[in-house]
Order: C-alpha cells, then structure tokens, then sequence
C-alpha cells in the first residue's frame, strides 16, 4: 500500500525546556506544525501538532501567511473572522491548535492506526523534496529503529523520479499541475498521489 505524505514545519533555533524553563543554549530543530497522509485507497488523515511552538511560526513572515494563515481560514468561520474572537492573530492560532490539534504521541497513535487498516503488508510511503517532512514524520514514533512494524525506513521521494525520468520543470506542470492551496498539507499529499499516479504512465513509456 503506497501512502503519500506532506508535513508543513517551521526551521528554527529551540532551546531545551525543564519545568517549562528555556536552558542551555539553543540548537537548529524542525518543528512540525501539520501533517497529512493520503492512503492509495482514497483514506485521508490531516492533524495538527498541538506541540507546535507557535511562536516560532508566527515570526516567520512566510510561514505565517502561507502556511498558518490557510489553517486560521479552515477553523475560522466567515462570521467569527470579523469579530475579536476570530481575528488573525497568534492568541487565535494557539486557540486553533490547542483545541483541533493532537500532541506528537497522539499523533504517532493516529498515523499507526490508519495505517493499520489497510491489509497487513509492507508500506510505502512518497513525498515531494520529502528529507524533512520525512525526519519529522519518524521522529514522532521516537529514533528511526523505533518505527512501527511494516514501516520502511525511507521516503520514496517523488522530485528524484521526476530527474530521473528526465522531467522538466514545464513538463511537470502539464502532467500534474501544482495545487491551488499549495503549502497546506492535506492539499499538498493529495498532489503527490496524483503526481505519483501521473509518473507510474510515464515510467511505463520509459522503462
């Protein structure tokens, strides 16, 4: 079973937290904001990390008008955007998060879950420049030999197969044109897999 998998994250520098104090010094980290896999079946599983740091993300000018922004709009109601409760702010975002979101353990439990019901097989999962949403995924299940049963230790990334087909840039947004509401993660997964679909035609002609 294929599943096709887009995270959205924010690059950024945290430092470690005892009792909810910031000590040491801080490191680079990819800290997930949202996540969705899309199973060869038609399932579909979008979540929120409700562990996010938000405040990194607001910072980031692009990442809140691209990515955090597209989430206010799903939970926002037209009629709740012009009042206080509704506005586009970072209170409305950890409102957003805290109540529609999961943590990263009950995240890890929701992907293992849908996952499981498919038949018992081995699992495939694709990506598009997948390195990151790739590492973010697995460390939710905890060190790379701690994934789940049937879970490859790879992302097929879909870009590579694209060079490797010799696809250009151009010919690309012929055979599976870029989504509307890109950086949102279901809409992005959801493309992969109709990427993927466009590539196993052209891989026919070429192998």
């Amino acid at each position: 079973m294929n599943y096709y998998l887009d995270t959205e994250f924010i690059e950024c520098e945290k430092q470690r937290k005892v009792l909810g104090v910031k000590i040491g010094a801080a490191v680079p980290t990819i800290d997930l904001i949202s996540l969705a896999v899309v199973a060869e079946d038609g399932r579909e599983l979008y979540l929120l990390n409700a562990d996010c740091e938000l405040q990194y993300a607001w910072d980031n000018e692009w990442v809140r008008d691209n990515v955090l922004r597209a989430i206010w709009n799903e939970h926002t109601s037209p009629a709740m955007k012009y009042s206080q409760f509704g506005e586009f702010s970072l209170r409305r975002m950890k409102s957003i998060f805290s109540q529609s979101g999961k943590t990263k353990l009950a995240l890890a439990g929701a992907i293992l879950k849908f996952v499981q019901e498919s038949p018992p097989e081995k699992h495939s999962f694709c990506g598009y420049y997948c390195d990151y949403d790739w590492v973010v995924f697995c460390q939710l299940f905890g060190r790379m030999i701690d994934l789940p049963h049937g879970f490859p230790m790879y992302c097929i990334d879909l870009k590579q197969e694209l060079d490797r087909l010799g696809i250009t840039s151009e010919q690309k947004q012929l055979l599976c044109p870029d989504p509307v509401n890109e950086h949102n993660a279901l809409a992005d997964a959801r493309w992969n897999k109709q990427l993927h679909q466009a590539l196993k035609g052209q891989a026919a002609h070429v192998d």
